[in-house]
């Protein structure tokens, strides 16, 4: 486990890389505080980041989960035995108060529910927006991964 602060556009992110199931609970829960979930006036879910990358094999290496100015990296393929994964991890992704977001999102969560039984309960994908705001113009991207 190693946790960084990483510059994105000037805003420091805290960074924390898991490799054993044993971190996952305690960092799950900090995510979660992160979010500000005590507003109990508002009635629109958290907004989660949700990213996966896969190795050559199209099998999920590693699970990013952000929120403000958090974000954990699950490394799923240093930590999975047995192709299960932590029960807090579980809870979280089929918990219907969190919004994850991400691009290619459904894709993704195919392959997690394939290969760990991972299912997220409220996932919205950015692809069409995201492909807009390039096409448009607005936003440019590059291509980086953390």
């Amino acid at each position: 486990m190693a946790t960084y602060n990483v510059n994105v556009n000037g805003e420091a992110v805290k960074t924390t890389v898991i490799n054993s199931a044993s971190f996952v609970d305690s960092f799950i829960t900090e995510l979660i505080l992160s979010c500000n979930y005590t507003n109990s006036s508002s009635s629109r879910p958290p907004i989660i980041g949700f990213h996966v990358e896969f190795t050559d094999e199209i099998k999920a290496a590693t699970l990013q989960l952000c929120s403000g100015s958090r974000c954990i990296i699950i490394q799923l393929n240093k930590m999975v035995t047995n192709n299960s994964v932590p029960q807090s991890l579980i809870n979280f992704l089929a918990a219907p108060l969190f919004c994850f977001v991400g691009v290619e999102i459904f894709q993704s969560l195919a392959l997690l529910r394939r290969e760990y039984g991972i299912v997220c309960r409220n996932a919205v994908d950015l692809t069409l927006m995201v492909n807009m705001a390039v096409m448009s113009g607005a936003v440019e991207l590059e291509n980086q991964s953390l």
